[in-house]
């Protein structure tokens, strides 16, 4: 009986401080956090009533980062129903209890504070788990992207099945000033609040006024120094301004002389180079000219010679051609002659000669055409064939055979 009390006041131990986080959760305000301990306040919860032996506990699954149960927990929603397992095998605590989903999956282990509070009076049968579900659902898809795991908050329903007279009396007289004690914490609480929050409302006020009040000397500070400036600024640019006229002025004076002194020397540059340019030029004229008498009578010269050995090469081919018409019945000989002759067709008699090397060249031809008509016994006048036996005549132009 000694043991299963100390059990029980271990289990009450756990189940007030599983309390105590979702009252916590009602008083902070938002800009007070403790990081790993302030996180999801308002999702744990424990009670328990002395007279039925009920209880409610509502934690955080824990281990959800290991062996796949993130995804696990992925698929799941809220009021999933949980089954909840003893692991006495656990290697990391005997009293460990396994969270399984519908689906049979681990999504996690009961927190070690409450199974090392639960597991011995649930071994000894004085502790029954009635229902257990997921109260609160996290996946880590719609987490932060540092987070590691999901999150998963279990309810679970359970029932003491030794209770007695004494202790319900005593649980109810410690309810009953427990409730009294903060109901009067509770009071001074709420009127320390509002004195503190009039406190701060009139500091706020009083500091506005004087905000206010530092700002609009500061304002006006800042005018009176920025008008200062701004007229320090104007008297600076309008002495910048006259200085700066009167430098353009004297830069433009002093631009203006030397360029009547450059103009002067220029133009006197000028006339220097002109009047050497032009003896230069009258120069270059009378050597010109004197250059172009020389190559005029040069090219007199060499346009005579020319002539002469153009009349020269004229004569020679004429008297050879002439000498290959009179001499020679080569067709291929006085067809050369001919080409010869064809570029110097209007010197002389040229032309004539050019006409009778023609004639001759194509009575060679005909006559070489005829022998070879007469060797091959056909008409030596158009090439046809005799016919006839006794007297022969040619089969296309009638005309008798006459060699």
């Amino acid at each position: 009986l000694y043991q299963m009390n100390e059990q029980k006041n271990k289990l009450l131990f756990e189940i007030e401080r599983l309390h105590g986080r979702y009252e916590l959760s009602k008083r902070i305000t938002p800009e007070y956090f403790e990081p790993g301990m302030m996180e999801y306040l308002d999702k744990s919860e424990g009670l328990y009533e002395s007279e039925t032996g009920n209880i409610l506990l509502r934690f955080e699954a824990k281990g959800t980062r290991y062996e796949g149960r993130t995804e696990y927990i992925e698929t799941m929603k809220y009021g999933d129903k949980i089954t909840v397992l003893r692991d006495q095998e656990n290697i990391h605590n005997a009293n460990n209890f396994t969270l399984i989903n519908f689906k049979g999956q681990n999504v996690g282990n009961m927190p070690a504070e409450l199974c090392n509070a639960i597991a011995p009076l649930y071994d000894s049968g004085a502790l029954t788990v009635t229902e257990a579900f997921a109260s609160f659902v996290e996946p880590i898809t719609k987490r932060s992207r540092h987070a590691k795991q999901a999150v998963l908050f279990v309810e679970i329903h359970c029932n003491l099945n030794e209770c007695f007279e004494e202790e319900k009396r005593k649980a109810e007289e410690a309810r009953i000033a427990e409730e009294k004690r903060r109901a009067e914490e509770a009071r001074i609480a709420e009127e320390k609040r509002r004195a503190e929050e009039a406190r701060i409302a009139e500091e706020k006020r009083r500091a506005e006024e004087a905000r206010i009040a530092e700002e609009k000397r500061r304002a006006e500070e800042a005018r009176i120094a920025e008008e200062k400036r701004r007229a320090e600024e104007a008297r600076i640019a309008e002495e910048k301004r006259r200085a700066e006229e009167a430098r353009i002025a004297e830069e433009k004076r002093r631009a203006e002389e030397a360029r009547i002194a450059e103009e002067k020397r220029k133009a006197e540059e000028a006339r220097i180079a002109e009047e050497k340019r032009r003896a230069e030029e009258k120069r270059k004229a009378e050597e010109a000219r004197i250059a172009e008498e020389k190559r005029r009578a040069e090219e007199k010269r060499k346009a005579e010679e020319a002539r002469i050995a153009e009349e020269k090469r004229k004569n020679n081919i004429y008297h050879a051609s002439l000498s290959v018409f009179y001499h020679s019945t080569d067709i291929s000989e006085l067809t050369d002659a001919m080409l010869a002759l064809e570029p110097i067709a209007e010197w002389k008699e040229t032309a004539m000669l050019l006409s009778d090397i023609q004639d001759k060249i194509s009575n060679l031809q005909i006559e070489r055409q005829r022998s070879e008509r007469r060797a091959n016994k056909v008409c030596q006048h158009c090439g046809g064939k005799f016919k006839g036996l006794f007297v022969k005549h040619c089969s296309v132009c009638k005309k008798q055979k006459d060699y």
